[in-house]
């Protein structure tokens, strides 16, 4: 009996001594304060593996990285990234380093959670603030969160027009231009006189999540432009660009005028103006996307 008692007293110490070797709770979780995309990247880098860099001049594009494991010493088995800017977030996922999922896409004003991740990689058309909220802008958080506390609070007048009323949907101005494009009514591209020969370009207009079909542009000089000099132009991924209804300008009392129209075809559109051998005193560039 003694020898049967020394073994439970050894097999007790043993139990005992196994007790708290169980692996511990999760008690640090990842969390980001409101980040903004520091590199604009419109378009889909080859790799997953070109990384942005704002510090070279101009600024790489590529994803900027959020290397989870390395903080937190463990996969994620689930984290949320939440776009709280106004524009497109694009995001990919791996759980080894090695293999990444496709893009996801996140519209503003929405999140989309990932399972067992080892690193997030994201990029966005345009630079954020993460003060004003303003293009790419983003939390990537384990925590439990409310959307009701992402992004901005949109007024009706910014997506309708007409007096400011309250909207409780976080970021519906954003949402419907997804799904609607941007109404860009009367948009003033530059009123800056150009010198002999120079060539002002208007901003690059993604058109791939739009219903808007057609751009529309009015220019207004005191002196005449280059010949063929005031057109619109189109691209498929903002490297070539092709010249559309071009025209030189003409004449209307006290100066030059001209009013272009181009069914969109392609993805990206901008408007361009060289101006002819004198310099301008006075000038005026406004353009509008329609639908018709």
């Amino acid at each position: 009996m003694d020898e049967v008692n020394e073994h439970l007293i050894e097999l007790i110490d043993k139990i005992g001594s196994n007790k708290n070797t169980q692996n511990p709770f999760i008690t640090k979780l990842y969390t980001s304060p409101e980040t903004a995309i520091a590199v604009a990247t419109l378009i889909q880098p080859d790799s997953a593996d070109v990384i942005a860099n704002p510090t070279t001049i101009p600024p790489t594009p590529g994803y900027q990285t959020h290397t989870i494991y390395e903080t937190l010493k463990r996969l994620s088995p689930k984290i949320a990234v939440i776009n709280d800017g106004t524009d497109i977030l694009y995001v990919i996922s791996s759980s080894d380093g090695l293999t990444w999922s496709p893009e996801i896409t996140i519209l503003p004003g929405e999140y989309w959670d990932f399972v067992d991740v080892w690193e997030l990689r994201l990029r966005s058309p345009t630079v954020g603030d993460a003060v004003a909220f303003t293009g790419g802008v983003y939390r990537i958080s384990e925590y439990k969160f409310g959307l009701a506390y992402s992004g901005l609070q949109p007024s009706a007048s910014g997506a309708l027009g007409g007096p400011a009323f309250p909207i409780g949907n976080t970021n519906l101005t954003n949402i419907i231009v997804q799904i609607l494009g941007t109404p860009m009514n009367a948009v003033l591209d530059t009123t800056t006189p150009l010198g002999p020969n120079a060539t002002y370009f208007g901003a690059i207009r993604d058109f791939r999540n739009s219903r808007l079909g057609f751009m529309g542009v009015l220019a207004a000089s005191d002196v005449i432009s280059a010949a063929n000099g005031f057109r619109i132009q189109q691209s498929n991924e903002t490297v070539i660009w092709v010249d559309e209804d071009a025209i030189i300008t003409t004449a209307v009392p006290g100066g030059f005028a001209g009013r272009i129209k181009s069914a969109i075809a392609t993805r990206f559109a901008r408007v361009a103006y060289t101006n002819g051998v004198a310099a301008q005193s006075t000038f005026s560039l406004g353009s509008r996307a329609t639908i018709a």
